[in-house]
């Protein structure tokens, strides 16, 4: 993140293992995700009333439910939106099959690869 922030426009070793040696596809998709993340930081994220919700804060008062404010639910997705990145609590990942971050990774190429075959063959 700090390189990026400084102006560096070249991530290097994506997919890269072992000190370069190796290069893991399932490394590739963990580490796209995690550049995804940092060029959306890049991009700016909006601060302004609207996405403070700051007429939102003075309707709703002091200690009341902000998360079901029809407001909340209009901005939460304008936060990165991670395909294998678990933001979810442990009960859930478990309930989900207690995947590793490669695993989903690795789910998540091949999934890319059957996708790019179909269109290949059209």
């Amino acid at each position: 993140m700090l390189p990026a922030l400084a102006g560096a426009n070249l991530i290097y070793g994506l997919g890269m293992v072992e000190s370069g040696m190796t290069f893991d596809f399932g490394q590739l998709v963990i580490d796209n995700e995690f550049a995804k993340m940092i060029r959306y930081v890049l991009g700016g994220i909006p601060v302004n009333d609207e996405t403070l919700a700051v007429d939102v804060t003075k309707d709703v008062g002091p200690f009341k439910d902000f998360l079901s404010h029809p407001a909340t639910y209009k901005h939460m997705r304008i936060q990165s939106q991670p395909k294998i990145i678990n933001r979810q609590g442990i009960d859930r990942w478990m309930a989900d099959g207690s995947k590793t971050m490669y695993e989903k990774a690795t789910i998540e190429r091949s999934e890319e690869r059957r996708v790019g075959k179909e269109c290949r063959s059209r």
